[in-house]
Formats: C-alpha cells, structure tokens, sequence
C-alpha cells in the first residue's frame, strides 16, 4: 500500500511585506545611573536615527519596541514625544 504525503501548506506571507522598512538606527551614551528617563533616552536615539535618515516624524508610520529586563517604556509614549501623528 502506498500512502501520499499532503502537499506542504503554502505558508501566508506578512501583509507588511514589501511595504516594511527600517531606515536607520539610533542610540545613545551607554551610562549607568545617568539620571536621564528612559523615555527621554528612546526620544534622543529615535530622533538620531530619523535625523540620521532624512525622515520627518510625521512620515512614521509604525514604532516597535523591545524590552529585556522591562527597562522600556511603551511605544506610544515614544510616539507622543516624538509628535508621530
């Protein structure tokens, strides 16, 4: 007897692909206890890279965010300061 295999399962592609693009990078001084908010380090290195880019913030689109030890603060806060419509 001879079984067939199902046919793989075409994968679905992301719906942003294609129209998803990180265009630059930013950070800021590595310090400890600089006494600087965490919301005011991710505005100075979100605006170094959009400067670093050429884009304006009201071109944004999108923000994510990543958080290791909940040492971040939430993207819509990061929107807010940078006047992301």
């Amino acid at each position: 007897m001879v079984t067939a295999m199902p046919a793989v399962a075409r994968q679905r592609e992301p719906s942003f692909l294609g129209r998803t693009a990180i265009v630059s990078t930013g950070y800021t001084a590595l310090t400890k206890d600089s006494g600087t908010t965490v919301l005011a380090l991710a505005t100075e290195a979100c605006r170094s890279a959009l400067e670093q880019a050429g884009v304006e913030s009201g071109e944004i689109d999108g923000i994510v965010s990543y958080s290791l030890f909940g040492d971040s603060v939430a993207c819509q806060a990061v929107a807010t300061a940078l006047a992301v419509p």
